[in-house]
């Protein structure tokens, strides 16, 4: 039973990766949507973003910072900051970070062509994450159990 669940735990580390960096191209491309539709300030816009889902603490803890700092790039690095616990590597965190550096601080093509540019660079680590959740998120499940049957076969 327990080789099971470690071959789970070890999955769900690679479904998490998929799931945040999923959540993140849906809010660039939403950002991004809203940016050039209603040309409404960052804060305005990040604040009307309400959503449940392990993105959505980033986000409101942008906003928080930003109320408080005003600068969209302080508050952004310090929202994500600790990404990294959710199995983003450190390229993707740099990544993410650099999105909030250059956000806001271009007229609204420049933001709307900078949210493409970003959506162009996370896009195949996402790919290649689901990769690694097809091939090696089923191999641990699979090494587990064996494992965990082997065992059970030794001790009786």
């Amino acid at each position: 039973m327990s080789g099971v669940l470690s071959g789970f735990i070890f999955y769900s580390k690679y479904n998490l990766k998929v799931s945040f960096l999923t959540q993140y191209i849906n809010f660039i491309t939403v950002l991004r949507n809203e940016i050039r539709y209603s040309q409404k300030p960052l804060v305005e816009i990040l604040k009307n973003f309400r959503c449940e889902n392990p993105l959505s603490k980033y986000i409101l803890r942008c906003t928080e910072y930003l109320n408080k700092t005003g600068s969209f790039k302080k508050s952004w690095d310090a929202a994500f900051k600790d990404c990294g616990c959710l199995g983003i590597s450190g390229e993707e965190q740099e990544i993410i970070k650099n999105f909030g550096s250059t956000l806001g601080s271009c007229d609204v093509s420049g933001q709307i062509h900078y949210c493409d540019y970003n959506l162009d660079m996370i896009k195949p680590y996402l790919l290649s994450s689901k990769e690694k959740r097809k091939s090696k998120g089923k191999l641990s499940v699979i090494l587990c159990v064996g494992i965990s049957v082997l065992i059970s076969i030794v001790l009786i």
